[in-house]
């Protein structure tokens, strides 16, 4: 990064997303199977809303993940740090 960037990761140890899977998340209304499997709930919406203001405001949203194993969620955006210490 060149200072006018930041980012954050988020890690867990769930479910995990599968990998044919890993190319749809960001899709509207996609839920993979395991998740449908350990939730009713949710709209698949969550993930591509928040690409998408990412996206509109210069940033990234990356993920990697293995079934079963957990995923890892980055963010990576423009941030202006001038003036403030």
């Amino acid at each position: 990064m060149d200072g006018k960037e930041a980012s954050f990761s988020l890690t867990d140890q769930g479910i995990g997303i599968p990998a044919q899977d890993l190319v749809r998340i960001f899709e509207r209304n996609f839920r993979s199977q395991n998740a449908r499997r350990s939730r009713d709930d949710g709209t698949g919406l969550g993930l591509p809303m928040a690409k998408s203001i990412l996206k509109a405001h210069g940033g990234e949203f990356t993920v990697t993940s293995i079934e079963n194993s957990g995923s890892t969620f980055t963010v990576n955006a423009a941030a202006d740090f001038t003036g403030t210490e």
